[in-house]
């Protein structure tokens, strides 16, 4: 209850109990008793939030009752019954997300680290107009061109094809990439 001077859990589904505390010990809980110390100061912020705007959507850390921190996505919104407000939250553990999002973090830096550092010169082009997206340092290398003078131009504007024969078949290459994903067989030479 909102009105509640000390708002507490009113109502528990069984999913909040994986968090280790029985019906009973969370319903003498307070929303802050759940956090972890830096979270639990940001509640009075949020709860004023929901209240402004309806709803609140915001992470957090939860801990559990053996002391296992949770990342957890909190969905609150203000609702009415009979006259009395109440704030309805639904809490879901984001574990997996944070994992998958701190690996795909991982992953964009290698390939970064690769990319960039790779001797040879390498880019990224838009298969519909053909504009480079990124280039790396060996591009700018090699081609004498800076990546801000390359990025959104295309390797015809720029002058880089010494066969205009072979640019032409390069108009191929967004269906080959749509039928087998990749390309594993054009050949270039560019003016360098």
């Amino acid at each position: 209850m909102l009105d509640n001077p000390r708002p507490n859990h009113i109502q528990i589904d069984e999913a909040i109990q994986r968090w280790g505390y029985s019906e009973e010990e969370l319903s003498n809980m307070l929303p802050e008793d759940l956090d972890v110390v830096d979270e639990a100061l940001a509640i009075p912020e949020r709860l004023k939030k929901t209240i402004r705007d309806g709803s609140n959507i915001f992470e957090t850390i939860h801990r559990t009752n053996n002391g296992t921190l949770i990342p957890t996505e909190v969905n609150g919104k203000i609702i009415e019954l009979q006259g009395v407000r109440y704030l309805f939250c639904v809490s879901r553990d984001i574990s997996e997300r944070k994992e998958a999002v701190q690996a795909l973090k991982k992953s964009e830096e290698k390939f970064s680290k690769f990319f960039f550092s790779c001797p040879t010169w390498s880019g990224f082009n838009r298969l519909d107009d053909g504009k480079f997206l990124e280039v790396n340092h060996a591009f700018e290398r090699i081609t004498g061109f800076t990546r801000e003078e390359t990025i959104g131009r295309t390797s015809l504007e720029m002058g880089l094809w010494s066969d205009t024969e072979r640019r032409e078949g390069l108009t191929l290459l967004p269906k080959i990439v749509k039928t087998q994903g990749y390309n594993a067989s054009l050949h270039v030479i560019l003016q360098g």
